[in-house]
């Protein structure tokens, strides 16, 4: 992790066994800080690369993994940090397992949710 402006040392919290007035170096990215939303962004359109998706040439946010045959198997769409994933039904467990087993999600709806400001229903 590169920052621009140098380190960013903070108080470590109650239980780290640290003498009174130690500090500690951030050293990973967080939420509300600058550099968050692109790291962000990088770890996870890389994770989609390694996972055989590919970037779509007419819209950067649409990912779209496809059978050897170049048929579309799954797509991921991404808005910041909302994702909608959809995948051919004989991918989507070990897809969403794939995808859960990398990231902690805060939440995870199936067949109706909001994003974007709209509300979907399939």
């Amino acid at each position: 992790l590169s920052r621009p402006r140098g380190q960013i040392l903070c108080e470590p919290c109650q239980g780290l066994n640290l003498a009174p007035g130690e500090l500690i170096e951030l050293i990973a990215p967080v939420y509300g800080l600058n550099d968050a939303p692109l790291l962000w962004h990088r770890t996870l359109t890389q994770w989609l690369s390694e996972d055989g998706f590919e970037k779509s040439l007419l819209e950067p946010c649409l990912w779209v993994k496809r059978s050897s045959q170049g048929e579309p198997r799954s797509i991921v769409l991404i808005e910041v940090d909302d994702l909608i994933v959809a995948s051919h039904p004989g991918e989507r467990v070990g897809l969403k397992e794939r995808i859960q087993g990398r990231f902690k999600f805060g939440k995870w709806k199936s067949e109706e949710s909001d994003f974007a400001g709209r509300h979907l229903k399939q």
